[in-house]
Formats: C-alpha cells, sequence, structure tokens
C-alpha cells in the first residue's frame, strides 16, 4: 500500500533546530522544509491520565507553533482543533482514547486506529459516529501505511499504541518481543513518516507526537 495520495519523498531536513519541551517528558525537535515547519514531540509518563495530559498539550503546542502567524485564525484560540484532522493510534482504550476524546471535544476531526473490528464501536461509543475509525495490525507495516493512507491529510498525530511482554527477563520470547519493537517502535516511524511527507507535499504544518507510559516499556 502506498503512502497518501499525492505525498512527496521526504528529504532529510538539515539542521533541526532542538528546543525545549514544552511539557515534562523526553524532549521536542522542530523540523524546517522551506517555510514548512513540523513539531515533534516525545512525552513519557507513569499514568495514562498524566501521559493523556501531557500528550494533548504538546499537540496543541506543537500546532500552535508550527501554524504560520498570518494562518491563525483569530476566531480560534490556542487550544482549539476546529478544522484540523487528528491521527491518533490505540484510540479504543487507555492514553490513546482519551486523547482521541480530549482533541474532539476541541473540535478535531479525529481518525482512531484500532487493533480489531471488535475496538470499533468502543471508540465511536466515547469518541463519537462523527469521528472515521481504521482498523490496522500495526505490527505490519503494510496494515501502519495503509491506515495513514485512509487518514488522508492529517494535521497533528498522536502515537499513542503501545504493547508490552509481561514475562521476567528469563521467560521472554522472542516472538513477543519482536511484537514490542515492531508496534512500539517501528510502527510509529513508519507512520510518522507518511504524515510527515504528506505535510510536506500539501506545504502545512503540523505536529507529531509519540507518547509511552510504564507498561508499554516492558519486555
Amino acid at each position: 500500500t502506498e503512502p497518501p495520495s499525492g505525498a512527496a519523498e521526504c528529504r532529510a531536513l538539515p539542521n533541526p533546530a532542538v528546543a525545549a519541551p514544552p511539557v515534562a517528558g523526553y524532549g521536542s525537535c522542530t523540523h524546517r522544509s522551506g517555510s514548512l515547519k513540523i513539531s515533534c514531540y516525545l512525552s513519557r509518563a507513569r499514568s495514562s491520565r498524566t501521559a493523556c495530559t501531557m500528550m494533548v498539550a504538546a499537540a496543541l503546542l506543537a500546532c500552535a507553533r508550527a501554524a504560520a502567524p498570518q494562518a491563525r485564525s483569530a476566531s480560534t484560540g490556542p487550544g482549539s482543533f476546529a478544522g484540523k484532522t487528528a491521527l491518533v493510534t490505540g484510540a479504543a482504550s487507555g492514553i490513546g482514547l482519551r486523547c482521541a476524546q480530549r482533541l474532539a471535544e476541541r473540535g478535531a476531526r479525529v481518525v482512531g486506529v484500532v487493533s480489531r473490528e471488535s475496538r470499533v464501536r468502543a471508540f465511536k461509543e466515547h469518541v463519537g459516529d462523527g469521528h472515521p475509525c481504521v482498523v490496522a495490525d500495526l505490527s505490519q507495516v503494510a496494515d501502519v501505511r495503509r491506515a495513514a493512507a485512509e487518514a488522508g491529510d492529517v494535521d497533528a498525530l498522536v502515537n499513542a499504541a503501545g504493547v508490552g511482554a509481561m514475562a521476567s527477563f528469563l521467560d521472554v520470547e522472542t516472538d513477543a518481543f519482536d511484537q514490542c519493537v515492531a508496534v512500539n517502535c517501528r510502527a510509529p516511524l513508519v507512520l510518522s513518516q507518511c504524515v510527515a511527507r504528506n505535510m510536506i507535499a500539501r506545504g502545512v504544518p503540523g505536529a507529531v507526537v509519540r507518547g509511552a507510559n510504564q507498561p508499554s516499556e516492558r519486555l
């Protein structure tokens, strides 16, 4: 499956400016391509509620910082996502669901990504029928790219999906380890690349947020 329609090849962005993180977390960076600005934030928290607050705040601040001053509408405050589309992985439960709800409350069109068909109902019930939902296996690169393609033009990406291998060090199976790496590391990379390529092709600013709580870091 190809990346979103019209997506350009994502070339290396020279001299990324690294700014201080806007919220508690690991850090942030801003990439520029001409006049285009894409802000990326990585956050980490011990609870889903704290992580949700951090990630939504990061997305809000990233969009506000990335948007050109002349493009900002006086009718929408810095906490508004009106007219924007947010793509959220892991959107049926935990941090992902909380982020999806908060973004929808702020006016965003939320595209949720869930792991199986049975989770679509939970997303719709808590976020709203007007928000689309994509079923994708994030351990498969083709599914990750398909999710990006189905989401279309995205202004903010929240990588909230995560899995963990709940076993002692000596009992961790290699298949479980591979699953963790694929979902927790590779999927956010591929999805962020697809979304960033689309933003570059459209010439619009945007935000990419990656968050994790303690369970998703366990191997």
